[in-house]
Order: structure tokens, then C-alpha cells, then sequence
């Protein structure tokens, strides 16, 4: 169990009840076990800091970034806050708030090719269902509801994430256009 300051606690109960929609819509996807059965937690101090999501068992932290995260003190900060994370072992996602209310599902994709890669260096992958297939999950549909799809070839997984990928990159470069 990481180390945090208890003095964080009442601040991070607090921040549960007052998250962003950005945050709220982040936390629909991610709660309850969603993706691959691992459990997230909004809000978690961890050392000196409050990380907005946080999957003990696969040690990844999700930083939502909000508008006020452009300015050269806050990304100072930030850099910090990821080292200090990082030097505990975590491995950071970051998004802002346009992407998550806008990309949520090529958000999703991102946080679910990490948590899967993540795993698998854990727990070795059972083998396929049927002699010469593989089993394929695609969590996220283009409606963005979850599904279980499966598929005997690796392409459409290989496929589809990178899509999601590339839908992100280029959203983040016309965001970042859209903030400048």
C-alpha cells in the first residue's frame, strides 16, 4: 500500500463531491470494475498528492487536466506530481477535458490498451478458445457503450486501437490548436 498524508483525506472526500464533468463522465466508464475487472479509485492521495483515478493492481494513476493546466506554474507542478508518481511505480495517463468530454472513447481505448499491457506483464494470457484463433476483447463500441465482442483475428484488436489512437492524436493537436 503507497504511503499518503492523512491530512489529504478530508480534501480528496471533498473533491469526490465536487468532480468535473469531465471527471464524472471519466468515472462512469472506469467504476465498478469496468475494464478487465480492475478496480479504480477517484480521488486517492497518494504521498503529498491527490490523483483523480487510481488502479492499485495495475499502478496506474489518471490525471484529468482542466483549463487551468496550460499555465507554466501548473505544468511545473504537474511535472512534479508525475515524478514523484513515477518514482512510487505508477504509470501516469494524462487527458484534459475537451478530450474526455469529446473523445471519450478514444480516451477510453488509451486507458484500456494500458491496463490490458499492464496485466499482461502480470498474469500470462490464457491461451485462445480454439485451435489457431486468438482471443480479442474490443471494449468500446463507436456508440460508446461497452461490449464483449470477440474475434478470431488479432487484426480488428490491432485495428480498432490503432483508430482509437490516431482519432486522439488528432484531436489533441486541434485542441491545442483551439486553446492557443
Amino acid at each position: 500500500m503507497l504511503k499518503y498524508n492523512p491530512n489529504l483525506k478530508q480534501l480528496s472526500r471533498h473533491l469526490r463531491s465536487e468532480m468535473t464533468d469531465a471527471e464524472q463522465a471519466l468515472w462512469a466508464r472506469v467504476r465498478r470494475k469496468q475494464i478487465m475487472d480492475v478496480q479504480f479509485y477517484r480521488q486517492k492521495p497518494i504521498g503529498q498528492y491527490i490523483a483523480d483515478f487510481y488502479a492499485p493492481i495495475v499502478r496506474l494513476v489518471i490525471e484529468v487536466d482542466g483549463g487551468g493546466h496550460v499555465e507554466e506554474e501548473t505544468k511545473q507542478y504537474d511535472a512534479r506530481r508525475t515524478e514523484f508518481l513515477q518514482t512510487q511505480g505508477l504509470k501516469v495517463l494524462r487527458f484534459n477535458n475537451i478530450e474526455i468530454l469529446k473523445e471519450l472513447d478514444a480516451v477510453m481505448m488509451v486507458i484500456w490498451r494500458e491496463v490490458k499491457n499492464r496485466l499482461e506483464r502480470e498474469i500470462p494470457p490464457n491461451p485462445p478458445f480454439a485451435k489457431g484463433g486468438t482471443e480479442c476483447t474490443q471494449p468500446f463500441s463507436n456508440e460508446g457503450s461497452a461490449s464483449n465482442a470477440y474475434s478470431n483475428k488479432t487484426e480488428d484488436c490491432e485495428t480498432s486501437e490503432k483508430n482509437a489512437l490516431n482519432t486522439l492524436s488528432v484531436f489533441k493537436k486541434s485542441s491545442l490548436d483551439e486553446l492557443i
